[in-house]
Order: structure tokens, then sequence, then C-alpha cells
């Protein structure tokens, strides 16, 4: 049994499950940066139901998009040994606890299917993709895919891979503006963490001198845990982006907000680390003064 969405935009399972997948980055490193644990408890629902749509979805996509984000998770951390181990005891925990005909599907990704033949289907689909491309380098329109593979082989499923949906629909010079939004994003996100980290930095280091007020103290205190919050959004919309893009692997989403939400965050987070920047040398030139 495959869980849905309520609503037509997420009722199939591989939509619910990339929904869900869109709000762990953000959990996961947001839980480190907040101090108090009553916040901290408020993320336990969200993080729970999250899980429970990846899980019961059935999603073979949900799942190799959720391994992915532990990775870049496990990437980003310092203590990457104790991380590992603590990933590993969790999981063999955890994994017998699930039912198995979710087992089954997880391991179907990498081995025969128990039921359908839905990796053949897409295989099909992959190679009809590619033939349309090739013989339509300009692209063949929005959406115009499944009618144009109905025509041409009378199938007329869509793409089931991002990267060849922007293709087919947009071209290869459509691909390449896409490729690009998608480096600009990612190069926005890194230049806002280097500013919010080197603004930490000149902070801590601030803090550590023996004739601050106790008024300026409180003040730089604040003002690095704000920098720290705005890091960790910055990483977890980078983790954002991971997870679409190796959604994109097995989905198509090109025509979903996702990609809207992700640069909106990514040159936003840009824009406020400047104005970080601004408030750190407001606060050193005010201590050096």
């Amino acid at each position: 049994m495959r869980l849905h969405g309520a609503v037509p935009i997420y009722a199939h399972p591989n939509s619910l499950a990339g929904c869900a997948m869109g709000t762990l980055p953000y959990i996961i490193f947001l839980f480190p940066v907040i101090k108090r644990w009553r916040h901290k408890l408020l993320l336990l629902p969200l993080t729970v139901t999250a899980l429970v749509c990846v899980i019961y979805t059935g999603s073979r996509t949900g799942y190799v998009a959720l391994g992915v984000l532990l990775f870049y998770w496990w990437s980003q951390s310092r203590r990457k040994i104790k991380n590992l181990v603590i990933a590993s005891v969790v999981g063999i925990a955890v994994f017998p606890l699930l039912p198995d005909q979710y087992v089954e599907r997880f391991k179907s990704i990498g081995g025969q299917e128990a039921e359908g033949r839905s990796k053949e289907t897409r295989i099909v689909i992959l190679q009809d993709a590619w033939e349309v491309l090739l013989r339509n380098p300009i692209g063949v329109g929005v959406a115009s895919f499944p009618a144009v593979r109905l025509q041409m082989f009378n199938r007329k499923q869509d793409t089931h891979n991002l990267y060849l949906e922007v293709a087919t629909n947009l071209g290869v010079h459509g691909f390449a503006v896409f490729c690009f939004l998608i480096y600009a994003m990612f190069a926005a996100i890194a230049e806002a963490r280097r500013m919010l980290i080197r603004e930490s930095r000149r902070l801590s280091v601030l803090l550590k001198s023996p004739d601050l007020p106790p008024s300026l103290i409180r003040l730089v205190r604040a003002e690095l845990d704000d920098l720290r919050f705005l890091n960790a959004i910055a990483q977890a919309t980078a983790g954002f982006l991971v997870v679409r893009l190796a959604l994109g692997l097995f989905g198509m989403d090109l025509y979903e907000v996702y990609w809207w939400f992700a640069a909106g965050m990514a040159f936003c987070l840009l824009m406020i680390s400047s104005l970080a920047h601004r408030r750190t040398s407001l606060l050193v030139d005010t201590v050096a003064s």
C-alpha cells in the first residue's frame, strides 16, 4: 500500500515523498542551532510527518533522495566518524521495524521488482526521450513531450527525469540556461556562507576582548547567534537543492514551485549576508572606538 497526497499536485506517491523531503534539510541543519529544547521539540511533529510520508509512499525516488541528503549532511558535519557510527546504529535499529512491503520496495532499487515493471517502463521512456531530443534539439515546447512521444512512438507517458524534461521541452539552449541557474544558486549560497563564517569569526575574536562591557557582550552574542542561524539556513537551502536534483533523476518538476523557492532563498541569503557584514563592521568599529 502506497500513501497518496490529499491534493492533486501531491496525489502521486513520488510527488508527496518529494514534497516531504524538502522539509528535512531545514530540520537537520536548524536543530543544532536552536538553543531552547521546547523550540527544538516543535520540529519533532514535522520530522515524524515527513519521514512517514517518505517511507509509506513506497517511493524509491524518495528513498534515493533521503540517502543523498544523509550523505550531504554527513559531508557537512565536523564529527564525521561519530555521526557515521550514530547513523549506522540508528539504521540497524530502525530497518527491521519497517513493514516488509516497504523494505521490498527499497531493495528493488538495485534488484528485481517484486511486482510491476516500472523500471523497464522507465528505461523505454528514457530511450524515447533521448530520441525525441536528437530529432528536436531546440525543444518540442513546454510540457509537450507526452504529445510528441505519442505521435512518434504511440506511447505518451512523460519523461520521469528532470534533466530530459528540461532538454526535450526547452532544447539544448534551455538546458544550458537551467544548468546556469543551478550553478548561480549554489554559487550565491556558497558566497553567503563564506561571508557569514567570516563575520562569525570576527565576532568570536571580538568576544575575547578583555575590556568588552557586558552590554556589548550580549549584543555580540546575539549577533553571533543570528549569523549561525543564517549559516544553518544556507546549508539547509543547499541541501534542499541537492535533494531536488536527486529527485530529478527519477521525477520531473521543472514547472513546480521548488526552483523559485530555492532561487529566492539563495539570493536573499546573499543579500542578508552582505547586511550582516555591515552590522559586524559597525560592532567592531564601536568596540575599537
